[in-house]
């Protein structure tokens, strides 16, 4: 690193303060030494910036990238869960789709029972009915005829009598 600042300036300030010639080429000699070492010059800056600019687009190419790379993957495995979802749907709606044709076969089926049963519950019913009014009929039938001749047993009695 070259540190440019006047040497001859700086030697003559030394001698008019009391140094030897030899004294200020050595005191300069050792300044040059110690700031060239750790003295940064702007040529110096310039290239730790550019080195350091390359790095930073560098890295941004790279992350660039790395988030290309992850949006890629990303789409890939949300495309894969769908269609993963969607043939689950599918399935699943077959399922429903036989469940409720077996539901709905088994219901027509109790309902056909129900009608046959309830059918022939009323015919028995019917049955039951027709015999309970001819029993019924029939024993009005004697009592009417009982009474009858009971009727008539009076009367000629009371032909008789009168």
């Amino acid at each position: 690193m070259a540190v440019v600042f006047d040497t001859l300036e700086y030697a003559n300030r030394l001698e008019r303060a009391g140094f030897s010639r030899e004294q200020a080429a050595a005191q300069i000699q050792a300044l040059v030494a110690v700031v060239s070492d750790r003295v940064a010059t702007k040529a110096d800056l310039e290239m730790h910036q550019a080195a350091t600019r390359h790095e930073l687009e560098a890295f941004q190419a790279a992350i660039r990238h790395d988030f290309e790379t992850f949006q890629v993957a990303m789409r890939r495995e949300f495309e894969a869960f769908q269609a993963a979802m969607r043939h689950e749907f599918e399935a699943f709606q077959a399922s429903m789709r036989g469940e409720l044709d077996e539901l709905r076969v088994a219901t027509k089926h109790d309902i056909d029972e129900l009608r046959v049963a309830t059918k022939h519950d009323i015919d028995e019913l019917r049955v039951a009915t027709k015999h309970d009014l001819l029993s019924l009929e029939h024993r009005l039938t004697v009592r009417l005829g009982g009474m009858l001749a009971v009727s008539v047993g009076l009367v000629a009695a009371l032909v008789k009598l009168l």
